[in-house]
């Protein structure tokens, strides 16, 4: 478990985080990189659509 101190600590000056909670407990904070998104699998299936990839559902 993460204090509000350990948070506030951890989090970076500019950026993004994702911050995981189990049972109202932080239990993770991961700094997203710039490079990096964060979509759901509907987003990426859309972009890979607009970059002409073919996308199909498994039988």
């Amino acid at each position: 478990m993460i204090s509000n101190k350990q948070l506030l600590e951890s989090l970076p000056f500019n950026g993004r985080v994702v911050i995981e909670v189990k049972d109202g407990d932080i239990i993770s904070i991961v700094t997203i990189p710039d490079d990096h998104l964060i979509a759901s699998l509907d987003v990426l299936r859309e972009l890979l659509e607009r970059a002409g990839y073919a996308v199909h559902e498994q039988l």
